[in-house]
């Protein structure tokens, strides 16, 4: 059994907690530091993918709003639109992996 102190709880816990407390304190220091060196580039590279996906997106529908229906697509046109539409989506997938990490932290912070 341990000694209790005058609170009613053991060294032993109240070492523990001691511990918590200092992990706590360096993991909040820790992300502190992180948000200050990668804060700012955040919005730069969300920036970057949205005018990706502004472009391609263009590139994407400029093919298919143009070409002559009556003599069919070529098979190089129907390889650069699944082409297209693979890179939209990995950049959207970008944008999911960058984006849902940072607004999860602010939810749990909140």
């Amino acid at each position: 059994m341990h000694p209790k102190n005058a609170t009613g709880s053991s060294d032993r816990e109240v070492a523990t907690v001691r511990r918590l407390v200092r992990a706590h304190g360096e993991l909040c220091r820790c992300c502190g530091l992180v948000s200050r060196r990668y804060g700012p580039t955040l919005p730069l590279r969300v920036l970057g993918l949205l005018g990706h996906l502004v472009i391609i997106g263009y590139h994407l529908l400029i093919p298919v709003l143009l070409t002559d229906r009556s003599r069919g697509q070529s098979p190089m046109e129907t390889e650069f639109v699944i082409f297209e539409a693979v890179l939209v989506l990995h950049l959207v997938a970008r944008l999911f992996f960058l984006v849902h990490p940072c607004s999860a932290a602010i939810e749990q912070v909140q």
